[in-house]
């Protein structure tokens, strides 16, 4: 592949840009084993589910997907956060607020 093609260029800059993150924080992966991992039983099962019939469906079962596994990568247990998260989230107003409800250990506030 020429260094002048457009295709290079794109790479190139998909390169640059997204694919070295992981250089900027030791505590990223280089490797996405862990996500596939994680992401497997959901997609197995996801055709299974009947409130993924629609596209607004599908968008809030991936939301509570995401948020049960942010909780197990941080040694959080999912059932309580989620609970907790949905107790107080009629409280919350503002952003802080909001990412004070996160599943991330150090920041969830139970």
């Amino acid at each position: 592949m020429s260094k002048k093609s457009i295709i290079y260029f794109f790479i190139d800059h998909l390169w640059m840009k997204y694919l070295i993150r992981y250089m900027d924080d030791p505590s990223f992966n280089i490797s996405n084993t862990g996500v596939e991992n994680a992401i497997r039983p959901f997609a197995l099962v996801r055709k299974n589910w009947l409130f993924s019939a629609s596209a607004a469906g599908a968008n809030a079962s991936a939301m509570y997907y995401s948020l049960v596994e942010t909780a197990k990568s941080n040694s959080l247990e999912p059932f309580d956060c989620l609970n907790k998260m949905l107790e107080k989230l009629p409280s919350a107003k503002t952003v802080d607020d909001f990412e004070k409800l996160l599943p991330l250990k150090g920041v969830f506030q139970a």
